[in-house]
């Protein structure tokens, strides 16, 4: 039977799901398809979720089968399923190296996420490969219009450096820094069914032909042939290849040689994962009581629920019709979080999209006339940048463009000297605070360049 057919076919199926996804960026969809589907099946994604919010998500209930799956088929995920690791092999990159002690390090990033969702804190889904992959898809439709190049290096650079060290080695993400994947490989340490060498004596002679094919580096030679299962990705190019089909799928209690789950190299791993976790644990509850300061964000988003609950999927960003929400590109609690930047982009008057297809509600799913009333800032004209104020010309852009049944600006009289030194009557913009609830729209469409003449704050 050609497995490596089949888990071809299974790649690149899930591969065209994750792409057509992410590619239902209009907002009609939102409410009708679970665009979030990759990341209701991710377990870290929900297990980051559940701890920082201290509650049951019913949305990630799919996560808990994988996981039971693991103890089965260990990481057949990212193998057969992740379209990340999909991409990586279509990519490719140079042979395999050993690099053992390099595996280290995707445990302690698991212990650090895990820790921080202990301590109430989600930045650790920035390194959900879910989240890491579909921000860079969603990049690609904003790498062209105003101004926003800079910004969408922020979403595609991660997944560009991850595609870049496929060229040390192939599926360097998957093998030394996918948390997830260190997650499955916890679980498959205890596998059921793993795939092993049989004894020297019955068939296998050692040629090394299987060491050669793992993408994982998962099999080691020396003293004899053996395929750890936290690493092995079920390819199963060393049970197709092998000339004497001396690798077979053999339940837990006949493996000849000790268990790997009490191995050295395994409490190595077990250790590092509990101190980071420890270690981020501490500084995360520490991190609490730093005052951060407020940005815009999506109405129905809060400071608080997006510290909490926010898993940096990306699915926001992806179904902003105007391009108005980035990842946070500061180095604080909040980065990855999505802020809305008014010189780029508005909250729509006639769009509610953000959360309806928010996975975790840190984004609440509002009916369009909720959302409409929901008070995100205040904008605040600059009138020594202002056209108007300044008596240089009428402009009333920010006023025409105002969404609001009733205007949130007013166009006033004032008297306003001109060059000659005469005061002549000028209409200029205010802003009604009362009615404003700070969309963006007059400060992205203000024909000032650089710095808008009226901000939303």
């Amino acid at each position: 039977m050609k497995w490596g057919l089949f888990r071809r076919i299974s790649q690149l199926t899930s591969l065209a799901a994750f792409l057509c996804l992410a590619m239902l960026t209009v907002p009609r969809f939102a409410s009708r398809i679970p665009l979030d589907f990759f990341f209701r099946l991710d377990p870290l994604a929900a297990g980051i979720a559940w701890l920082s919010a201290r509650r049951w998500m019913p949305a990630f209930s799919l996560a808990l089968v994988l996981l039971l799956s693991a103890l089965a088929l260990g990481r057949a995920w990212c193998g057969w399923i992740c379209p990340l690791g999909t991409i990586l092999d279509l990519v490719g990159g140079r042979r395999p190296f050993g690099g053992r002690p390099w595996r280290l390090v995707k445990y302690i990033l698991l212990g650090v996420a895990l820790g921080l969702a202990g301590a109430g804190l989600s930045t650790g889904a920035l390194l959900d490969p879910m989240g890491l992959a579909l921000r860079g898809f969603a990049a690609f439709p904003r790498l062209w219009g105003k101004a926003k190049l800079p910004a969408a290096v922020v979403l595609l650079g991660p997944l560009l450096a991850v595609l870049a060290l496929n060229a040390v080695t192939p599926r360097f993400w998957c093998r030394f820094l996918c948390p997830l994947g260190a997650l499955l490989g916890v679980l498959a340490r205890f596998s059921w069914v793993p795939l092993q060498a049989r004894e020297a004596g019955e068939a296998c002679v050692s040629c090394g032909l299987c060491e050669r094919l793992c993408p994982a580096g998962a099999i080691t030679l020396r003293p004899s042939v053996r395929i750890k299962p936290s690493e092995c990705i079920l390819c199963l190019r060393c049970y197709e290849e092998c000339p004497r089909r001396a690798i077979v799928f053999a339940p837990a209690p006949s493996r000849p040689s000790p268990p790997v789950r009490v191995s050295g190299e395994g409490r190595r791993e077990f250790l590092a994962l509990a101190l980071a976790g420890v270690g981020a644990l501490l500084l995360g509850v520490q991190g609490f009581s730093r005052n951060r300061p407020r940005r815009l964000r999506p109405p129905g988003a809060t400071e608080a629920s997006l510290l909490a609950r926010c898993i940096r999927c990306g699915e926001c960003i992806k179904v902003c019709p105007t391009g108005a929400l980035w990842p946070d590109p500061t180095a604080s609690p909040g980065m990855g979080q999505p802020v809305l930047v008014p010189r780029l982009g508005y909250c729509s008057y006639n769009c509610n999209a953000c959360g309806l297809v928010c996975p975790t509600s840190a984004i609440l799913p509002l009916s369009l006339d909720e959302k409409r009333l929901v008070v995100i800032g205040k904008a605040v004209v600059d009138s020594a940048r202002c056209l108007a104020w300044r008596g240089e010309r009428l402009c009333d852009v920010c006023y025409k463009t105002c969404p609001y049944p009733h205007k949130a600006l007013e166009m006033i009289k004032v008297e306003l000297e001109n060059p000659l030194g005469e005061k002549v009557p000028f209409r200029v913009p205010q802003v009604i605070e009362s009615l404003c609830t700070g969309c963006g729209i007059c400060e992205y469409n203000c024909p000032v360049p650089g710095e808008a003449a009226i901000r939303v704050l």
